[in-house]
């Protein structure tokens, strides 16, 4: 799984913020042959302790749906289903943070002035 060092960030963006309406939803589109295998992923997210959902898309419909080309990606979603936010990579993740509360408060969350506390790698 490419996200491994993305997946502290998430874990805290959805600890923080999932009771206000905030979703993840992995999706695992295989590297290598290896990640292909489902037992794999799930062993893998149960280790590294995701508890969203992970879709597998070993065929690559999604990755190409997405237009994307890099591992790891991330996509923020409006409540209106409009994608308004993509980082590619690593990093940024205070930018991503920002935008997640933007969102949040657009759709008529309130969202304590407190971001996650970590540093960027």
């Amino acid at each position: 799984m490419n996200c491994r060092r993305t997946v502290p960030y998430l874990k805290d963006w959805n600890e923080k913020y999932a009771g206000d309406g905030f979703t993840i939803v992995g999706v695992h589109t295989p590297e290598f042959d290896v990640d292909k295998v489902t037992a794999n992923v799930i062993e893998a997210a149960a280790q590294l302790g995701v508890v969203w959902p992970i879709a597998q898309d070993n065929d690559y419909r999604t990755w190409r749906s997405y237009n994307n080309r890099f591992w790891p990606a991330k996509y923020l979603v409006d409540a209106n289903g409009v994608i308004r936010f993509t980082h590619f990579g690593e990093g940024r993740y205070e930018q991503t943070e920002h935008h997640i509360r933007a969102l949040m408060e657009e759709a008529g969350h309130e969202v304590l002035d407190v971001t996650v506390g970590r540093q960027e790698s």
